[in-house]
């Protein structure tokens, strides 16, 4: 089954464990500052001179502004700006005002705030601070510099005459495209480039990815197509796939890059609905119960303009404990989903309900008539360099109890490019050319009700584009061919070509109890769930000390991995734990013990480890898709994976953004869901990060390495 919620991604808050609806913007916009009253004598002796016959224009314009700064030249004003987007958002402008004249600010700032070079502060919620510089020393010294305000660390930004001249990114550049053949493409565009730069420079290393600067604020015409869409994407080659176009102007980064929509559907001359009949209509069940495919379905706008209330027309297809015996084989009819055509107009088998804050567990009540014959299904294989949604969809197929055809491709595919980020040495980047506005949680029983629902979500840009979702381009930054091979080995053989479902869970109850419990390797485990993450369900039925080790394995591997390398340090986690704690490694407790001597850090780091697992496990679809994730993320907030950890792992900030959201609510709510894992989420749920989340650190509590 599948439940649909549209969610914004506005506001990161700790939600309690009954779901309940996401308030609008407006509403958590901070209160209104206190108006700023002058004394009395400012208005006796303003009023005094304006009413003196023989005081001249000039003295009574004097006394009127006599509170303000001293008038400076506009030539000698400069613009400075300090980057806050979450603080601006919550803080009113009286609060961050009182901040910034608070004496544990640097001295340096103390200065030129007493000496009046820094005046003029605005606040532009959900963007920054802006305030005006009128001393060119100020300029020079304030930038770089970082303040304190409301308990929150931002830095203002060193100023440059060239700050606002217009650029954009060049994403996925071809490696046969020089930096001339850019330079000549722009020109003959009629937009001349005056700088050509790496998008993310560190000294001798330099990206791929260019931006191209030009001569102007604006975006110059020549980035506008003939039909007054800005540019997305660029073939460079004819024969290559295209390089994607980021604008320095987000409203023009909402348009879609035309390669990546979805073909348009032919027209005919006779409509679809005259080519079905009224019982056509509707979809069957596999008891030949109908649903209506015409049911309204509740959406949630993810847009500022505040979430819309769910309809409530649709109803809820019954699942029941019988539906086990469904036979996958016998060819019955996938359901249609009640929203509309996905792009390849196929459904992943799926039924829908409404948003609604009862419990998950009154979604399954109803009965199904049960089949003398046990669903049989046929593992099958898949190449090594398999997309990672076939991987994921080949591990459910036998797993989870659900119509429609084994491998359905979730959209339209939009590739995320990773990158190091200057802002935190912890954590790699994904960018991506688009971002989905738009999502929808689904889940889907499995065949063993004993444990969780897998749960994904289906995303895109707009309420009425089609369905997209990302995947991870081939990058140097980590070693895609070694992980493939790895993953390859450790996959769990399958001898028999066709077996039932409860052969299927037998078969892999022992591979987990044999095989993955005996990896000495915790990376062995991590490519076995990689590989084949569905199967990997009965890992949260072993027994708890099992488990508990493999999650302490787990808590040690992210750690290690999330910190920066010393100079000459090898890579791989075994070689930097026996630098420091010789050859002989002790167990995993012990460990943890010495790089968390506080027993809130090691609980923490236990917390984040567990719930990376489980999602690993069901929720796939969403852990190997950082489209997928940014749907979840506050808006201004990248996708952050682990630095130094060859297998994607998502840092603890990212983990602690998916408890926050209706995707971790589905679990929490959900009597199968293991004790433990509810305590892991609900403590990242109620985990608060910085409010300036876009530079918060990407883990949440550091050890002592």
């Amino acid at each position: 089954m599948v439940t649909i919620s549209r969610a914004p991604t506005a506001q990161l808050q700790a939600r309690p464990t009954q779901r309940q609806a996401r308030p609008p913007r407006q509403a958590n916009r901070p209160p209104a500052p206190n108006r700023s009253v002058p004394d009395d004598n400012a208005f006796e002796e303003s009023i005094a001179r304006c009413n003196d016959p023989n005081a001249s224009e000039e003295e009574r314009c004097q006394k009127a502004l006599a509170t303000l700064p001293t008038e400076v030249d506009a030539k000698n004003c400069t613009r400075m700006w300090i980057p806050a987007a979450r603080l601006t958002a919550e803080r009113n402008i009286d609060e961050l005002c009182v901040s910034l004249k608070a004496d544990y600010q640097p001295e340096i700032w103390r200065k030129y705030l007493h000496q009046g070079c820094v005046r003029d502060f605005v606040r532009i919620p959900h963007q920054g601070i802006g305030f005006v510089c009128t001393s060119e020393e100020a300029l020079r010294c304030l930038g770089g510099v970082t303040l304190k305000v409301c308990d929150t660390l931002v830095t203002i930004r060193k100023y440059s005459l060239f700050d606002k001249l217009y650029y954009v990114d060049l994403q996925r550049l071809p490696f046969n495209v020089s930096d001339r053949d850019i330079y000549n493409w722009f020109v003959s565009r009629g937009a001349r480039p005056v700088l050509i730069t790496a998008t993310h420079d560190h000294g001798m290393l330099k990206s791929r990815a260019r931006t191209v600067y030009f001569n102007s604020v604006a975006c110059p015409q020549g980035l506008f197509e003939p039909n007054g869409e800005p540019l997305r994407e660029v073939f460079f080659d004819p024969a290559d796939k295209p390089c994607f176009v980021q604008h320095r102007m987000f409203k023009y980064n909402r348009v879609r890059p035309p390669s990546l929509r979805p073909s348009p559907r032919r027209p005919s001359d006779v409509s679809d609905a005259s080519m079905r009949t009224d019982d056509a209509s509707a979809s069957p069940l596999a008891d030949g119960t109908l649903v209506s495919s015409s049911a309204p379905v509740g959406r949630v706008s993810l847009t500022p303009s505040g979430p819309r209330v769910p309809s409530s027309g649709s109803t809820a297809p019954d699942s029941s404990t019988d539906s086990m015996l469904v036979d996958h084989s016998s060819g019955s009819a996938p359901l249609e989903p009640t929203s509309g055509p996905s792009p390849s107009d196929k459904s992943r088998g799926y039924a829908t309900v409404p948003v609604s804050s009862k419990p998950m567990r009154q979604a399954f009540t109803g009965t199904r008539s049960s089949r003398s014959r046990a669903p049989t299904v046929i593992p099958g294989t898949i190449p090594a360099d398999a997309p990672d949604w076939k991987v994921v969809q080949h591990s459910q197929y036998g797993i989870l109890n659900r119509t429609g055809a084994k491998f359905i491709e979730p959209g339209t595919a939009v590739p995320c490019e990773l990158s190091q980020d200057d802002t935190d040495p912890l954590a790699l980047s994904y960018s991506t050319p688009i971002t989905p506005n738009y999502y929808e949680v689904l889940f889907a029983d499995g065949y063993d009700l004993s444990l969780p629902p897998d749960v994904d979500i289906s995303i895109a840009e707009s309420e009425d584009d089609g369905e997209i979702y990302g995947f991870a381009a081939d990058s140097p930054l980590h070693p895609t061919v070694e992980l493939r091979s790895l993953k390859a080995v450790r996959r769990m053989p399958m001898k028999a070509e066709q077996v039932t479902v409860a052969e299927l869970d037998r078969i892999i109850s022992e591979f987990v109890e044999k095989n993955l419990q005996a990896y000495t390797s915790h990376e062995d485990v991590l490519a076995t769930i990689h590989a084949q993450p569905a199967y990997l369900r009965q890992l949260f039925k072993i027994p708890l000390p099992r488990l508990q080790k493999i999650v302490m394995d787990h808590a040690v591997y992210r750690t290690v991995c999330a910190e920066p390398l010393s100079e000459n340090e090898p890579v791989d986690i075994v070689s930097r734990l026996r630098a420091r704690y010789g050859d002989q490694l002790p167990s995993s407790d012990v460990l943890l013990k010495k790089l968390f001597p506080s027993d809130d850090d090691r609980n923490t780091a236990c917390h984040c480890a567990l719930s990376d697992l489980f999602l690993m496990v069901f929720a796939p679809g969403i852990y190997v898709d950082p489209l997928k994730v940014k749907a979840l993320l506050p808006q201004h907030l990248a996708p952050k994976r682990i630095r130094h950890a060859p297998f994607l792992l998502w840092s603890d900030l990212i983990l602690t953004c998916i408890a926050h959201t209706d995707v971790a609510q589905q679990f929490l709510r959900h009597d199968g869901t293991p004790t433990d894992v509810v305590t892991a989420l609900n403590y990242l749920a109620h985990t608060n990060p910085s409010p300036t989340v876009e530079t918060a650190p990407s883990t949440l509590v550091r050890p002592q390495l």
